[in-house]
């Protein structure tokens, strides 16, 4: 007896440290001992009699019920020595899982009246952690997959306009008909347009990914900035028997924000309308929501389904639809929403067109008095007698140079350096109006050159042009002295008016 009380005090000690629930039972006699452990790790109320649990088991979900009869069955019989075996137990939650063990027991190490030993782990934990690894593992070779095909789609994606760029450049230098001449620009236009957009799309995303994407707050005047959109987008329509048309105009709308990605979300909504719209309307609406502006595009395309739908904002999916594009611009506007404290969503039903909407909140518009314009103060333009206005070209590509030189030859004389030394002494020596600084260059990069010659000039404009495009890029070269900033490629009409606003 003494003995006994010795074995069964050892298994209480041993599951209240190992956090195993320990059972003696013995088959004959249908008795046993069961430390409190034990019945917790199974769901069941401490003063339930062990012979009503063995060969019962009502706390096992009936799912897993018949494997622990059968295990049970095994030991006792001696077919097995022992059996693990991993149950869900029934309760509220229906998370909650224990691992029992079943060890068959010989008269040698316990008395003959137990002849069965069963352990209860709780593993719920355990199965969480394994349940949430399963998910991220599935989540990862879904999103390698999408990647891959995001890939190879953009491989054709890219390969399309750069095609059809190469092909019809290379027949401008061999037709002589001016008919031709103009329509082969006008499609190398096109497609340079198109190019450019993957090529923003995939920065944009780089940003997010990157954790950097910036917005620039500002007050914006809603009623001029969605005019400003869809007479934008309403040449996209010329061959379209499709109506684009700005329904709120004169509701006097204003908001706090960033002007230039609330655009970029309106022109990628109301660009997919006319990509999926092949008649009817295409309408751009603005509401008052509580304290949220909210923006909606509403068409009368072709749908999408709802099957679709919840994935649709998900980076790198893509309907399927032959139209040309990234399939990245709605997850960017999702990501701009957001940042902005914002919602986005869709509204659509297949074969009756999609109404594509985004609330932000408004602020207000006197915030932006709070906050310093960012930028240099604007440089005072330096007189040149009527004389042509000298630039100085600081780039290290030849190619790069003869396009700026192209560009820019009739109305400014210029003057190129090869590096940022050179950019330096030149500045000194020439006394240009302007400075075009390349950021990227051999000997001396164009930050550091613009240091120098702030040290010396704190008056001449310094433009940085550079294939940089990210928001901390435009800081380094502003921090750095430059007065603006362009990120390559250079927009010709861009160009020529920031130098006709700095010198004239």
């Amino acid at each position: 007896m003494e003995r006994r009380e010795t074995i069964l005090r050892t298994l209480a000690l041993v599951s209240r440290c190992g956090m195993a629930g320990c059972c003696l039972f013995g088959s004959a006699a249908r008795e046993g001992f069961a430390a409190p452990q034990w019945y917790r790790n199974l769901g069941l109320h401490p003063e339930t009699l062990p012979s009503d649990v063995f060969g019962r088991w009502s706390s096992v979900c009936e799912v897993d019920r018949g494997r622990l009869f059968e295990a049970e069955r095994r030991v006792l019989t001696g077919t097995d020595e022992r059996a693990g075996i991993d149950v869900r137990i029934c309760d509220a939650s229906g998370d909650r899982w224990a691992r029992v063990e079943l060890l068959r027991l010989s008269s040698e190490v316990v008395p003959p009246a137990f002849d069965l030993l069963c352990l209860a782990y709780d593993i719920t934990g355990f199965k969480l952690t394994e349940r949430a690894l399963v998910e991220a593992r599935n989540r990862a070779e879904v999103n390698d997959r999408l990647k891959s095909a995001f890939l190879a789609d953009m491989s054709h994606e890219i390969r399309t306009p750069l095609n059809a760029i190469v092909g019809f450049s290379n027949l401008l230098t061999e037709t002589d008909d001016a008919d031709e001449r103009d329509e082969f620009m006008r499609i190398v236009n096109e497609n340079n347009e198109l190019l450019l957009n993957m090529i923003s799309d995939i920065l944009d995303l780089s940003k997010i990914e990157a954790g950097t994407l910036e917005l620039s707050y500002g007050p914006v005047d809603v009623d001029r900035m969605c005019a400003e959109v869809v007479q934008m987008l309403r040449i996209r329509l010329q061959d379209k028997p499709v109506e684009l048309r700005y329904d709120c105009a004169g509701c006097g709308f204003h908001l706090y924000g960033d002007k230039s990605r609330l655009m970029q979300v309106l022109a990628n909504f109301i660009t997919n309308a006319i990509k999926f719209t092949e008649r009817g309307t295409i309408v751009l609406a603005v509401a008052e929501r509580g304290e949220e502006l909210c923006f909606s595009v509403t068409d009368t395309g072709c749908g999408i389904a709802a099957d679709a739908q919840p994935t649709i904002f998900d980076r790198f999916v893509r309907l399927g639809h032959p139209a040309p594009g990234t399939g990245l611009g709605l997850p960017i506007c999702r990501s701009i929403v957001e940042q902005m404290g914002g919602r986005i969503g869709v509204e659509s039903e297949l074969g009756r067109g999609s109404r594509f909407w985004f609330a932000v909140p408004r602020r207000r518009a006197e915030e932006a008095c709070c906050r310093p314009e960012e930028g240099r103060t604007p440089q005072s333009l330096r007189p040149h007698g009527g004389r042509r206005p000298l630039l100085l070209v600081a780039e290290d590509t030849d190619s790069n140079y003869l396009l700026v030189s192209l560009l820019l030859r009739r109305d400014y004389e210029l003057v190129r350096a090869c590096n940022g030394e050179e950019a330096v002494r030149l500045c000194a020596e020439r006394r240009p109006d302007a400075v075009l600084m390349d950021i990227r260059m051999p000997v001396m990069d164009g930050l550091e050159a613009t240091r120098r010659i702030r040290r010396t000039d704190g008056e001449v404009p310094i433009i940085a042009v550079t294939a940089f495009a990210y928001e901390q890029d435009r800081r380094r070269a502003l921090d750095a002295g430059c007065s603006d900033y362009l990120s390559k490629p250079v927009s010709a009409a861009r160009l020529r008016e920031l130098l006709r606003r700095t010198i004239g």
